[in-house]
């Protein structure tokens, strides 16, 4: 039966970051479809989660980490987006997934992976497919003029990611220090562009072996704008990650207009059809990386075409009215509250206890 004016919170871990737009986005399809969404952050403190979460139909987590932090005390019905698994994430994040009424997946690998372990995770709610997007007037605009310390004729290769412990093997960082050091003998310089646009970047010249480090420049942290115009401003975009989600970055530079070359990770496969609208590459084969490279620095004409079809076919299939158009997120929510309502009882009582329980031992602190 349908419900509308559903209370949904929609849960980031930080403003600002990927997820927390992405989150943003679908609050403004939900508003439309007559729903009463709220972008909610993180709170560290379980107390003050309990508090909140009774005023709510629904919770989806957008990030693995608050749902690992809060799911077991989520007195609602628990939607959960999963981008991808690594080593730790996927110990963390599977017995929990018990706790969940509807798992949405942004890639089609991640969703043969959870399909195929359900039965033997213990865990079987309905599993949902969804696209993440963009909003195209956000890159309607004038790129970014070329860094003052570099040199303006220089082939500029770009990357984008926040930094955390693991990220120098999850990124490819080994694979993108090998592939400067053959271009660094090439006679038009190659330069190395590094942004941080989710946050503050903790990148810095002391992550790059000393002899390729005169080759990248780190832009530190940009605020949206800016970050969108710099990577507009790239003559390609290199992903070789080993693990990624999205890579969100690869679709923004898509949207840019501009040359994509990436592993097949995440939702890449389906965003880049290599040799019309992009390039797939190996991580581990740094001759073909290297050819496709030059290719593209003697060819800008060819450039310019692959970047136009990508930033076309990028609007069309993932401007976010296309992705909301095709999947009716009122459906995932009504049918999180029929799942957690006939198959999930014991597990929301459950839960609800333990945050009565927060509730109560915190009104026994503060008196």
């Amino acid at each position: 039966m349908s419900r509308k004016g559903l209370k949904v919170a929609l849960v980031a871990d930080r403003e600002g970051w990927v997820l927390d737009m992405i989150a943003r986005a679908w609050a403004g399809a939900l508003s439309e479809a007559g729903h009463q969404p709220r972008v909610v952050i993180a709170p560290a403190r379980r107390t003050v989660w309990c508090r909140e979460m009774k005023r709510w139909d629904a919770v989806h987590f957008f990030s693995p980490w608050s749902f690992i932090h809060l799911a077991g005390f989520t007195p609602v019905p628990v939607v959960v987006t999963v981008h991808h698994l690594t080593v730790a994430g996927d110990r963390l994040i599977r017995p929990r997934l018990k706790h969940a009424a509807t798992v949405c997946v942004t890639n089609a690998a991640m969703h043969r992976n959870l399909a195929a372990s359900q039965a033997a995770d213990g865990w079987y709610c309905p599993l949902v497919r969804v696209d993440v997007g963009i909003n195209p007037d956000e890159y309607v605009f004038e790129p970014a003029s070329r860094a003052k310390d570099f040199d303006r004729k220089a082939f500029v290769i770009g990357f984008a990611a926040k930094k955390s412990s693991n990220d120098d093997d999850r990124k490819g960082l080994d694979r993108m220090w090998a592939v400067l050091r053959v271009l660094k003998h090439e006679t038009q310089p190659v330069r190395l562009r590094f942004f941080g646009p989710t946050g503050p970047s903790e990148w810095n010249p002391c992550d790059v072996p000393s002899d390729i480090r005169s080759l990248v420049e780190f832009a530190g942290y940009l605020d949206r704008p800016n970050y969108l115009r710099n990577l507009s401003s790239l003559d390609c975009y290199l992903s070789l990650s080993r693990v990624e989600g999205g890579p969100y970055p690869v679709l923004e530079k898509m949207a840019c207009g501009g040359v994509i070359l990436s592993t097949p990770v995440g939702i890449v496969p389906e965003l880049v059809r290599s040799g019309e609208n992009g390039f797939i590459v190996s991580g581990d084969d740094v001759g073909a990386i290297v050819e496709q490279i030059r290719a593209l620095m003697c060819n800008p004409s060819l450039a310019d075409e692959i970047g136009k079809r990508a930033q076309d076919d990028c609007w069309k299939r993932y401007g976010w009215k296309s992705v909301f158009a095709r999947q009716p997120l009122s459906e995932v929510y009504q049918n999180a509250l029929t799942w957690a309502k006939d198959k999930d009882r014991l597990g929301l009582k459950v839960r609800r206890w333990r945050c009565n329980l927060i509730r109560f031992l915190s009104k026994l602190r503060n008196r």
